[in-house]
């Protein structure tokens, strides 16, 4: 999950770890197209990208990493691929939650914190105008299905990186050391 300029930090950070591994990306899935695609849950969606990755590599071991939703989403797909009996050996999340504060749950304080990140959208130069808006579109859905969305514990080694500063709509959530995580 990239959001504005942080797609070259991703392909900075890939280009530090191991060369014995192939990395993938999974973009946003509504970033591209006349038109969005509607999931009803974040299992839903995680089974979509599922789908895509098994089409690359259908067997082996595999390491998810994501950042913000992209790291539940990485977790729910860890937890469907393992329920496959498929072999996940960890996950990397970058300033995941579990728990959301109503703030975060409310649209218009929502709207609010996608004002403050659409500047660093807009700065993309290959992002056009239908591109911008659908992606604008699909935010709310989406943070609907991860406030909505409920991890199902399983053996899963968890790797999380928190930033030190916050934006002011994750300042309201749980202060917990682990984001929730290990409740």
């Amino acid at each position: 999950h990239a959001v504005g300029g942080n797609v070259i930090g991703y392909i900075e950070l890939v280009n530090k770890l191991s060369h014995k591994y192939n990395y993938y990306g999974i973009q946003n899935i509504n970033i591209h197209g006349k038109e969005l695609l509607h999931v009803a849950s974040l299992q839903e969606l995680a089974q979509i990208y599922i789908n895509e990755i098994l089409k690359i590599q259908d067997d082996g071991e595999f390491i998810f990493m994501g950042a913000s939703m992209g790291g539940n989403i990485g977790f729910e797909m860890s937890r469907q691929l393992i329920n496959q009996g498929k072999k996940v050996k960890s996950i990397y999340m970058l300033d995941t939650w579990t728990d959301f504060s109503n703030d975060f749950q409310q649209e218009e304080s929502f709207k609010t914190h996608l004002a403050e990140q659409e500047k660093y959208i807009a700065e993309l130069k290959d992002v056009d105008a239908d591109i911008l808006h659908n992606l604008t579109l699909a935010r709310w859905d989406l943070a609907q299905l991860l406030t909505a969305y409920k991890p199902v514990k399983c053996n899963i080694p968890i790797i999380l990186l928190k930033a030190k500063d916050l934006d002011n709509t994750h300042l309201s959530n749980l202060d917990a050391k682990d984001n929730g995580w290990a409740a």
